[in-house]
Protein backbone atom coordinates (compact mmCIF):
# COMPACT_ATOMS: atom_id res chain seq x y z
CA UNK A 1 0.00 0.00 0.00
CA UNK A 2 2.90 2.37 1.13
CA UNK A 3 4.39 1.58 -2.16
CA UNK A 4 1.25 2.22 -4.30
CA UNK A 5 0.86 5.26 -2.12
CA UNK A 6 4.87 6.37 -3.45
CA UNK A 7 4.00 5.57 -7.01
CA UNK A 8 1.03 8.48 -6.51
CA UNK A 9 3.03 11.23 -4.47
CA UNK A 10 5.63 11.08 -7.06
CA UNK A 11 3.35 11.11 -10.22
CA UNK A 12 1.98 14.21 -8.57
CA UNK A 13 5.14 15.60 -7.96
CA UNK A 14 6.59 15.38 -10.85
CA UNK A 15 3.43 16.82 -12.34
CA UNK A 16 3.67 20.26 -10.07
CA UNK A 17 7.64 20.36 -10.90
CA UNK A 18 6.64 20.67 -14.61
CA UNK A 19 4.23 23.49 -13.75
CA UNK A 20 6.51 25.31 -11.90
CA UNK A 21 8.91 25.33 -14.51
CA UNK A 22 6.22 26.53 -17.23
CA UNK A 23 5.34 29.63 -14.31
CA UNK A 24 9.00 30.20 -13.90
CA UNK A 25 9.34 30.39 -17.61
CA UNK A 26 6.36 32.31 -18.55
CA UNK A 27 7.63 34.92 -15.73
CA UNK A 28 10.79 35.03 -17.43
CA UNK A 29 9.52 35.14 -20.62
CA UNK A 30 6.72 38.11 -20.10
CA UNK A 31 9.62 39.70 -18.11
CA UNK A 32 11.64 39.90 -20.93
CA UNK A 33 8.78 40.93 -23.86
CA UNK A 34 6.53 42.83 -21.66
CA UNK A 35 7.16 45.75 -23.98
CA UNK A 36 6.21 43.99 -26.88
CA UNK A 37 3.27 42.01 -25.33
CA UNK A 38 1.84 45.94 -23.75
CA UNK A 39 1.48 47.56 -27.63
CA UNK A 40 -0.73 50.01 -28.88
CA UNK A 41 -1.67 47.34 -31.55
CA UNK A 42 -2.35 44.21 -29.31
CA UNK A 43 -5.39 42.77 -30.08
CA UNK A 44 -6.94 41.25 -26.46
CA UNK A 45 -9.04 38.36 -26.50
CA UNK A 46 -11.81 38.01 -24.18
CA UNK A 47 -11.33 34.87 -21.72
CA UNK A 48 -14.62 33.13 -23.25
CA UNK A 49 -12.95 32.96 -27.12
CA UNK A 50 -9.62 32.04 -25.43
CA UNK A 51 -11.29 29.19 -22.89
CA UNK A 52 -13.03 27.73 -26.25
CA UNK A 53 -10.11 27.38 -28.28
CA UNK A 54 -8.46 25.63 -25.20
CA UNK A 55 -11.06 23.23 -24.36
CA UNK A 56 -11.61 22.73 -28.81
CA UNK A 57 -8.03 21.44 -28.62
CA UNK A 58 -7.62 20.19 -25.38
CA UNK A 59 -10.65 17.76 -25.34
CA UNK A 60 -10.12 15.22 -28.48
CA UNK A 61 -6.43 14.95 -27.04
CA UNK A 62 -7.77 14.38 -23.12
CA UNK A 63 -9.82 11.62 -25.02
CA UNK A 64 -7.73 10.08 -27.19
CA UNK A 65 -5.29 9.35 -23.81
CA UNK A 66 -8.36 8.56 -21.99
CA UNK A 67 -9.35 5.73 -24.62
CA UNK A 68 -5.72 4.28 -24.10
CA UNK A 69 -6.42 3.86 -20.18
CA UNK A 70 -9.65 2.89 -19.98
CA UNK A 71 -8.56 0.10 -22.25
CA UNK A 72 -6.94 -1.59 -19.22
CA UNK A 73 -9.67 -1.03 -16.96
CA UNK A 74 -11.78 -2.66 -19.46
CA UNK A 75 -9.68 -5.60 -19.73
CA UNK A 76 -9.66 -6.12 -16.72
CA UNK A 77 -13.40 -6.13 -15.69
CA UNK A 78 -13.40 -8.45 -19.41
CA UNK A 79 -10.69 -11.08 -18.08
CA UNK A 80 -12.36 -11.14 -14.33
CA UNK A 81 -15.85 -11.79 -15.32
CA UNK A 82 -14.51 -14.41 -17.63
CA UNK A 83 -13.05 -15.86 -14.83
CA UNK A 84 -15.49 -15.99 -13.18
CA UNK A 85 -18.50 -17.31 -15.60
CA UNK A 86 -16.02 -19.59 -16.53
CA UNK A 87 -14.70 -21.60 -13.20
CA UNK A 88 -11.32 -20.90 -13.30
CA UNK A 89 -9.34 -21.41 -10.76
CA UNK A 90 -8.37 -17.90 -8.23
CA UNK A 91 -4.91 -18.84 -8.28
CA UNK A 92 -4.81 -19.30 -11.60
CA UNK A 93 -6.50 -15.80 -12.27
CA UNK A 94 -4.27 -14.20 -9.96
CA UNK A 95 -0.87 -15.81 -11.80
CA UNK A 96 -2.29 -15.19 -15.30
CA UNK A 97 -3.53 -10.86 -14.45
CA UNK A 98 -0.20 -10.89 -12.12
CA UNK A 99 1.67 -11.77 -15.34
CA UNK A 100 0.20 -9.68 -18.07
CA UNK A 101 -0.50 -6.33 -15.80
CA UNK A 102 1.95 -6.48 -13.67
CA UNK A 103 4.37 -7.58 -15.55
CA UNK A 104 3.97 -7.96 -19.52
CA UNK A 105 2.26 -4.54 -19.57
CA UNK A 106 5.17 -2.84 -17.34
CA UNK A 107 7.93 -3.89 -19.34
CA UNK A 108 6.12 -3.22 -22.61
CA UNK A 109 5.67 0.71 -21.52
CA UNK A 110 8.93 1.40 -20.92
CA UNK A 111 10.41 1.74 -24.22
CA UNK A 112 7.04 3.83 -24.69
CA UNK A 113 8.24 7.03 -22.78
CA UNK A 114 10.56 7.70 -25.79
CA UNK A 115 7.92 7.99 -28.37
CA UNK A 116 5.77 9.78 -25.79
CA UNK A 117 8.70 12.44 -25.55
CA UNK A 118 8.79 12.51 -29.25
CA UNK A 119 5.24 12.91 -30.02
CA UNK A 120 5.19 15.94 -27.56
CA UNK A 121 7.70 17.54 -29.07
CA UNK A 122 6.23 17.03 -32.46
CA UNK A 123 3.18 19.01 -31.84
CA UNK A 124 4.76 22.32 -31.66
CA UNK A 125 7.41 21.86 -34.05
CA UNK A 126 4.72 20.38 -36.80
CA UNK A 127 2.39 23.51 -36.00
CA UNK A 128 5.36 25.86 -36.21
CA UNK A 129 6.56 24.46 -39.40
CA UNK A 130 3.02 24.30 -41.54
CA UNK A 131 3.16 28.16 -41.68
CA UNK A 132 7.31 28.39 -42.14
CA UNK A 133 8.34 25.26 -44.21
CA UNK A 134 7.69 23.96 -47.40
CA UNK A 135 5.89 20.43 -47.31
CA UNK A 136 9.05 18.52 -48.35
CA UNK A 137 10.33 19.51 -45.22
CA UNK A 138 7.45 19.14 -43.30
CA UNK A 139 7.51 15.24 -44.53
CA UNK A 140 11.01 15.62 -43.98
CA UNK A 141 10.32 16.00 -40.18
CA UNK A 142 7.83 13.61 -39.81
CA UNK A 143 9.98 11.05 -41.23
CA UNK A 144 12.51 11.89 -38.85
CA UNK A 145 10.37 11.75 -35.93
CA UNK A 146 9.13 8.55 -36.67
CA UNK A 147 12.55 6.75 -37.98
CA UNK A 148 13.96 7.97 -34.32
CA UNK A 149 11.29 6.37 -32.56
CA UNK A 150 11.68 3.10 -34.50
CA UNK A 151 15.14 3.08 -33.26
CA UNK A 152 14.10 2.84 -30.05
CA UNK A 153 11.00 0.58 -30.29
CA UNK A 154 12.63 -1.83 -32.57
CA UNK A 155 15.24 -3.27 -30.54
CA UNK A 156 13.32 -3.10 -27.46
CA UNK A 157 11.33 -5.35 -29.00
CA UNK A 158 13.49 -7.52 -29.81
CA UNK A 159 15.68 -7.11 -26.56
CA UNK A 160 12.36 -8.11 -24.20
CA UNK A 161 11.89 -11.20 -26.71
CA UNK A 162 15.32 -12.48 -26.28
CA UNK A 163 16.18 -11.77 -22.63
CA UNK A 164 12.88 -11.90 -21.30
CA UNK A 165 12.94 -14.33 -19.16
CA UNK A 166 16.33 -13.57 -17.69
CA UNK A 167 15.20 -9.95 -17.31
CA UNK A 168 12.21 -10.80 -15.21
CA UNK A 169 14.00 -12.95 -13.14
CA UNK A 170 16.02 -9.98 -12.32
CA UNK A 171 13.20 -7.55 -11.61
CA UNK A 172 10.38 -10.60 -10.22
CA UNK A 173 12.59 -12.59 -8.20
CA UNK A 174 10.76 -15.30 -6.42
CA UNK A 175 7.46 -15.89 -8.75
CA UNK A 176 8.81 -18.53 -11.40
CA UNK A 177 5.44 -19.59 -12.34
CA UNK A 178 4.15 -15.89 -13.12
CA UNK A 179 7.43 -15.49 -14.91
CA UNK A 180 7.14 -17.77 -17.05
CA UNK A 181 3.90 -16.96 -18.18
CA UNK A 182 5.14 -13.48 -18.69
CA UNK A 183 8.26 -14.14 -20.71
CA UNK A 184 5.50 -16.23 -23.02
CA UNK A 185 3.54 -12.79 -23.43
CA UNK A 186 6.23 -10.83 -23.93
CA UNK A 187 7.46 -13.02 -26.78
CA UNK A 188 4.04 -12.93 -28.10
CA UNK A 189 3.22 -9.22 -27.62
CA UNK A 190 6.28 -7.50 -27.89
CA UNK A 191 5.48 -6.35 -30.85
CA UNK A 192 3.36 -3.75 -29.25
CA UNK A 193 5.66 -1.47 -28.48
CA UNK A 194 6.75 -1.12 -31.81
CA UNK A 195 2.96 -0.72 -33.12
CA UNK A 196 2.41 1.64 -29.67
CA UNK A 197 5.65 3.50 -30.57
CA UNK A 198 4.26 4.00 -33.92
CA UNK A 199 0.66 4.98 -32.63
CA UNK A 200 2.03 7.41 -30.20
CA UNK A 201 4.13 9.33 -32.89
CA UNK A 202 1.23 9.59 -35.47
CA UNK A 203 -0.39 11.00 -32.79
CA UNK A 204 1.28 13.73 -32.21
CA UNK A 205 1.81 14.23 -35.90
CA UNK A 206 -2.08 14.17 -36.36
CA UNK A 207 -2.32 16.93 -33.66
CA UNK A 208 0.50 19.11 -35.28
CA UNK A 209 -0.72 19.17 -37.87
CA UNK A 210 -4.11 20.60 -37.34
CA UNK A 211 -6.06 17.19 -37.41
CA UNK A 212 -6.71 16.59 -33.79
CA UNK A 213 -9.95 14.96 -33.49
CA UNK A 214 -8.40 11.71 -35.71
CA UNK A 215 -6.60 10.36 -32.93
CA UNK A 216 -9.12 10.58 -30.64
CA UNK A 217 -11.62 8.73 -33.58
CA UNK A 218 -9.39 6.02 -34.51
CA UNK A 219 -9.01 5.37 -30.69
CA UNK A 220 -12.18 4.47 -30.60
CA UNK A 221 -12.74 2.72 -33.44
CA UNK A 222 -9.45 0.63 -32.43
CA UNK A 223 -10.77 0.13 -28.65
CA UNK A 224 -14.00 -1.32 -30.12
CA UNK A 225 -12.43 -3.74 -32.28
CA UNK A 226 -10.18 -4.50 -29.68
CA UNK A 227 -12.80 -5.14 -26.92
CA UNK A 228 -14.68 -7.24 -30.26
CA UNK A 229 -11.52 -9.43 -30.26
CA UNK A 230 -10.76 -9.80 -26.56
CA UNK A 231 -14.90 -11.48 -25.77
CA UNK A 232 -13.87 -13.70 -29.03
CA UNK A 233 -10.39 -14.85 -27.89
CA UNK A 234 -11.76 -15.50 -24.32
CA UNK A 235 -14.88 -17.38 -25.32
CA UNK A 236 -14.07 -19.19 -28.00
CA UNK A 237 -10.50 -19.96 -28.31
CA UNK A 238 -8.98 -21.40 -24.82
CA UNK A 239 -5.97 -19.49 -24.94
CA UNK A 240 -6.86 -17.39 -21.78
CA UNK A 241 -4.43 -14.35 -21.13
CA UNK A 242 -3.18 -14.75 -24.28
CA UNK A 243 -6.85 -13.17 -25.47
CA UNK A 244 -5.72 -9.74 -23.67
CA UNK A 245 -2.59 -9.57 -25.36
CA UNK A 246 -3.94 -10.33 -29.08
CA UNK A 247 -6.39 -7.85 -28.47
CA UNK A 248 -3.52 -5.48 -27.64
CA UNK A 249 -1.79 -6.33 -30.94
CA UNK A 250 -5.30 -5.80 -32.81
CA UNK A 251 -5.47 -2.61 -31.09
CA UNK A 252 -2.40 -1.26 -32.10
CA UNK A 253 -2.52 -2.50 -35.41
CA UNK A 254 -5.76 -0.64 -36.05
CA UNK A 255 -4.26 2.72 -35.10
CA UNK A 256 -1.61 2.41 -36.86
CA UNK A 257 -3.26 1.75 -40.45
CA UNK A 258 -5.80 4.13 -39.64
CA UNK A 259 -3.77 7.21 -38.24
CA UNK A 260 -1.40 6.26 -41.45
CA UNK A 261 -4.63 6.86 -43.82
CA UNK A 262 -5.54 9.87 -41.86
CA UNK A 263 -1.66 11.47 -42.06
CA UNK A 264 -1.65 10.29 -45.94
CA UNK A 265 -4.88 11.81 -46.66
CA UNK A 266 -3.69 15.18 -45.19
CA UNK A 267 -0.51 15.45 -46.45
CA UNK A 268 0.33 12.49 -48.81
CA UNK A 269 2.87 11.30 -46.34
CA UNK A 270 4.77 8.45 -47.13
CA UNK A 271 7.40 6.78 -44.69
CA UNK A 272 10.89 5.35 -45.83
CA UNK A 273 10.63 1.98 -45.43
CA UNK A 274 14.61 1.17 -45.66
CA UNK A 275 15.76 3.35 -43.18
CA UNK A 276 12.50 3.33 -41.08
CA UNK A 277 12.12 -0.07 -40.74
CA UNK A 278 14.23 -2.58 -42.23
CA UNK A 279 17.53 -1.91 -41.69
CA UNK A 280 16.81 -1.30 -37.66
CA UNK A 281 14.85 -4.72 -37.90
CA UNK A 282 18.00 -5.94 -39.68
CA UNK A 283 20.04 -4.51 -37.18
CA UNK A 284 18.11 -5.52 -34.27
CA UNK A 285 17.74 -8.95 -34.95
CA UNK A 286 21.87 -8.86 -34.97
CA UNK A 287 21.90 -7.37 -31.76
CA UNK A 288 19.08 -10.03 -30.69
CA UNK A 289 21.32 -12.97 -31.82
CA UNK A 290 24.72 -11.36 -29.82
CA UNK A 291 22.40 -10.76 -26.71
CA UNK A 292 21.41 -14.08 -26.36
CA UNK A 293 24.93 -15.30 -26.91
CA UNK A 294 26.56 -12.58 -24.22
CA UNK A 295 24.05 -13.66 -21.59
CA UNK A 296 24.29 -17.53 -22.37
CA UNK A 297 28.24 -17.17 -21.84
CA UNK A 298 28.26 -15.10 -19.16
CA UNK A 299 25.62 -17.05 -17.52
CA UNK A 300 27.97 -20.03 -17.83
CA UNK A 301 31.08 -18.64 -16.67
CA UNK A 302 29.57 -16.58 -13.64
CA UNK A 303 26.43 -18.70 -12.37
CA UNK A 304 24.65 -15.27 -11.74
CA UNK A 305 21.67 -13.61 -13.70
CA UNK A 306 22.31 -10.38 -12.42
CA UNK A 307 25.59 -9.55 -13.69
CA UNK A 308 24.60 -11.61 -16.83
CA UNK A 309 21.58 -9.76 -17.65
CA UNK A 310 23.33 -6.39 -17.25
CA UNK A 311 26.42 -7.26 -19.40
CA UNK A 312 24.05 -8.51 -21.87
CA UNK A 313 22.24 -5.74 -21.87
CA UNK A 314 25.19 -3.59 -22.16
CA UNK A 315 27.04 -5.77 -25.03
CA UNK A 316 23.34 -5.29 -26.98
CA UNK A 317 23.74 -1.91 -26.97
CA UNK A 318 27.17 -1.90 -28.25
CA UNK A 319 26.46 -4.87 -30.91
CA UNK A 320 23.38 -2.41 -31.94
CA UNK A 321 24.92 0.66 -32.28
CA UNK A 322 27.17 -1.00 -34.07
CA UNK A 323 25.04 -2.63 -36.18
CA UNK A 324 23.39 1.00 -36.82
CA UNK A 325 26.41 1.84 -38.59
CA UNK A 326 27.27 -0.83 -40.61
CA UNK A 327 23.93 -1.64 -42.14
CA UNK A 328 23.87 2.45 -42.59
CA UNK A 329 20.34 2.56 -40.71
CA UNK A 330 22.40 5.79 -39.48
CA UNK A 331 24.55 7.83 -41.59
CA UNK A 332 27.42 10.30 -40.25
CA UNK A 333 25.13 13.10 -40.76
CA UNK A 334 22.34 11.79 -38.42
CA UNK A 335 25.02 11.06 -35.87
CA UNK A 336 26.52 14.62 -35.72
CA UNK A 337 22.57 15.94 -35.47
CA UNK A 338 23.17 13.28 -31.90
CA UNK A 339 24.15 15.34 -28.33
CA UNK A 340 28.09 15.09 -28.57
CA UNK A 341 28.05 14.60 -32.35
CA UNK A 342 31.13 15.32 -33.36
CA UNK A 343 32.73 13.27 -30.87
CA UNK A 344 30.40 10.00 -31.60
CA UNK A 345 31.59 10.57 -35.26
CA UNK A 346 35.45 10.24 -34.49
CA UNK A 347 34.91 7.07 -32.48
CA UNK A 348 33.35 5.73 -35.24
CA UNK A 349 35.48 6.52 -37.73
CA UNK A 350 38.24 5.03 -35.51
CA UNK A 351 36.41 1.86 -34.83
CA UNK A 352 36.15 1.63 -38.63
CA UNK A 353 32.48 1.68 -38.49
CA UNK A 354 32.23 4.45 -40.69
CA UNK A 355 34.45 5.45 -43.72
CA UNK A 356 36.41 8.77 -43.94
Amino acid sequence: AFGAAGGTVGTLSGAVAGLLVCIVLYRMYYANQGNELSGENRVKESYKSLMKTLVLMIMPITLNSAIYNISSVLDSSIFSNFADLSGMDASLYEISWNAYEGKYHLLTHVPLAFATALSSSAVPNLSRSLKTSSPSEITQKIRTAIRFAMLIAIPSCVGLAVLSKPILQLLFAGTPESNDLASSLLRLGGITVILYSFSTITNGVLQGIGRVKEPAKNAAISLLAHLVILVLCLWLLPIGIYGVVVADIIFGLMMNIMNYRSIYRAIRFRPEIKKTFALPAVSAAIMGVGAWGAYEGLHHLTKSNSISVLLAICAAVAIYAAALLITGAVTESDLKSFPKGTLLVKIAKKTHLLRG
